[in-house]
């Protein structure tokens, strides 16, 4: 489904920030991306890879992720500290073209994988847990209007976050330690 939703996307921009706080014992760090950056190669040195490289491009201090022919999203993969188990994975976007919107943002730990999305195809939101898909609220979709997706998980709850406001939260079950290895919009 995730495949689907990001097909239909026409012109997705994104200037994506995320910041991810780790809790351990009496240390939080923070790692953040300001997403400056001015080409794909830019991106590329920046630790980041690219579904349908023809799809990115680049606008002033925006990345622009054309979903018009096929999905396109960013990814940045492998390069966190060990041992993030606690997290916040924020993304900044707004919808400029095309029929409808579908933003979204993902955390990949070593065990499964989660996104929050908000779809403007089927106006609700959107929870993934390993690909599965669970619905909830409605979304409004509004072209050229920012809007911010944020998945947090603290301990075995994972909450999301449309613009600062709550929308739901999730309980993951599998108690098994589990690290951030990646991060996508």
């Amino acid at each position: 489904m995730k495949a689907k939703l990001l097909a239909i996307v026409a012109v997705v921009v994104f200037v994506y920030s995320s910041v991810l706080l780790v809790s351990a014992e009496t240390v939080t760090s923070v790692w953040r991306d300001e997403m400056s950056y001015q080409s794909l190669g830019d991106l590329q040195n920046g630790g980041w890879t690219a579904t349908h490289q023809d799809g990115v491009s680049f606008s002033g201090s925006t990345i622009i992720l054309d979903g018009t022919s096929q999905d396109t999203a960013i990814h940045y993969s492998q390069h966190f500290s060990s041992g993030i188990s606690d997290w916040k994975v924020e993304d900044k976007s707004r919808w400029t073209l095309g029929s409808h919107c579908g933003n979204i943002v993902s955390a990949i730990t070593d065990k499964h994988s989660y996104a929050f999305s908000a779809d403007g195809w089927y106006s609700n939101f959107a929870f993934y847990r390993d690909g599965q898909k669970t619905t909830f609220g409605s979304f409004q979709e509004s072209k050229n209007v920012w809007l911010t997706l944020a998945l947090e998980k603290q301990c075995n709850q994972i909450s999301m976050y449309y613009n600062g406001e709550l929308k739901s939260t999730y309980t993951e079950t599998d108690a098994s330690p589990s690290q951030l290895v990646a991060v996508d919009a």
